[in-house]
């Protein structure tokens, strides 16, 4: 049976189409039983990411269009109206769009389409140990400028726009003079489907755009000399993170994780090099409510009242905003967790808040408190203070200043002292907290450049 090339329409004299389907179904009644065309009218406006890539995968076949959905849960971004476009042109709006990868498969023809949620949270799908050799060299770091984005625009196609401005932080919009790198900007169209989202488009692509950390743009790997990691490395498609185990000294503290962008294979009669092409993969590591690891919120801010050596074992710790820190009391299950300081990777094993619940009696000061930290007191006289069962008294003047020895900046107790240990602890006397630490660290996992 050959393709229809007339149809006969009845109806009134004159009448018009636009565009005219015939179907080999039958329909009922008025129902054509046909779905095909169902949203065109309005160019499917408000589907998501991955409902456009299977319904062009069925319009388009011999395609051989495939997609990977990390999170059903959490869906893929939902799109703006479908213009008249090139198929392949349509697909790059979608990537654009929706923030995920698209690439050929390997083992066949066809594209693989994998959303921005397969991307978050990777856990690594290979492991390379720089210093046993599995990774070439030269392995460096890249210092430049061109992936930092610190004020973006995006707007709605046909709708809105929304701008974001990231003004704290080492790669952000201040000029070098005040600790930022100066203003580099991108506008950008996207595919959207109201108005609320610009904002959050945008201020994702901020947050990729000011991660700070270095770049290792390729990752070289001789098969031929590491025969072991040739399942592995073939088992790889783009995406899954690729984890490097004891970087050089000069590459800066590890484990490295990268995001796999593209791979190369170059195959010669006595070598196989592999080149990982890839990006950090620490901005897409993001939160998820209630999970043990992933869900913990950080301190607004915290700093050592004290230098600490690279063979101590214990650390004090100062919260200076925000929520204090977790305890091995209340909190035992949470333990151990890794913290990053000052470019160095630590496992905690313990957290001891430091309390003072002032049952003593002490004359001439505040003396030692019940968590074994003494107090320091700075103006004034020492008879202006003293501890009487469960308070502490200052006499108030000009001058008085009381806080623990650890403190690097003494606070000023010249308003209520009890208001101090509420600011501070969060809980009303007599269980002040006037720093969370310490942080007992385990040795044989700390890490350094």
């Amino acid at each position: 049976m050959g393709a229809p090339v007339k149809v006969t329409v009845l109806g009134p004299e004159g009448l018009a189409f636009g565009h005219l389907g015939v179907f080999p179904i039958a329909g009922t009644g008025n129902n054509p039983n046909v779905t095909a065309y169902q949203g065109a009218d309005d160019g499917f406006q408000g589907e998501t990411a991955l409902v456009r890539i299977d319904r062009l995968n069925r319009e388009e076949p011999t395609l051989g269009l495939s997609w990977i959905d990390g999170d059903v849960a959490l869906g893929s971004t939902r799109m703006g109206p479908q213009g008249q476009d090139e198929l392949l042109d349509l697909l790059g709006e979608i990537v654009d769009t929706d923030g995920g990868i698209l690439y050929e498969r390997m083992e066949r023809l066809g594209l693989v389409y994998c959303d921005r949620s397969t991307l978050y949270n990777q856990a690594p799908a290979l492991t390379l140990d720089y210093a046993t050799g599995d990774v070439a060299a030269p392995f460096r770091p890249v210092e430049d400028d061109q992936h930092i984005r610190n004020d973006v625009e995006v707007t709605r196609r046909g709708g809105s726009s929304a701008r974001v401005v990231v003004s704290t932080g080492p790669l952000s919009a201040l000029t070098p003079e005040e600790g930022g790198v100066g203003v580099y900007d991108e506008a950008v169209t996207l595919s959207l489907h109201d108005d609320t989202q610009p904002i959050q488009h945008a201020a994702w692509r901020a947050h990729l755009g000011t991660w700070d950390e270095p770049q290792y743009p390729t990752v070289r790997v001789l098969l031929h000399k590491r025969p072991s990691l040739i399942p592995a490395v073939l088992g790889l498609r783009r995406g899954p993170a690729p984890r490097i185990n004891n970087p050089p000294v000069w590459a800066g503290p590890g484990p490295v994780d990268l995001l796999i962008r593209q791979i190369q294979h170059t195959p010669l009669p006595r070598t196989w090099e592999v080149t990982f092409v890839g990006t950090p993969a620490g901005p897409y590591r993001v939160g998820v409510v209630g999970d043990p690891v992933l869900g913990r919120a950080e301190t607004a801010g915290s700093s050592l009242p004290a230098a600490a050596s690279q063979s101590a074992t214990q650390l004090e710790v100062q919260t200076d905003s925000g929520p204090r820190w977790i305890n091995s009391v209340n909190q035992a299950s949470m333990f151990p967790f890794d913290a990053m300081a000052g470019g160095e990777r630590m496992t905690v094993s313990a957290i001891t808040n430091r309390v003072d619940t002032f049952g003593r009696s002490v004359s001439n000061g505040w003396g030692t408190s019940s968590s074994g930290v003494a107090w320091a007191e700075s103006g004034g006289a020492a008879a202006d203070r003293s501890v009487h069962g469960a308070r502490s008294v200052i006499t108030l003047n000009s001058s008085a200043r009381t806080a623990p020895t650890a403190s690097p900046a003494p606070p000023d107790h010249r308003a209520n002292p009890a208001a101090l240990i509420c600011r501070r602890d969060g809980a009303p006397p007599p269980a002040p907290s006037p720093t969370p630490g310490p942080l007992a660290l385990d040795p044989a996992r700390r890490q350094y450049p």
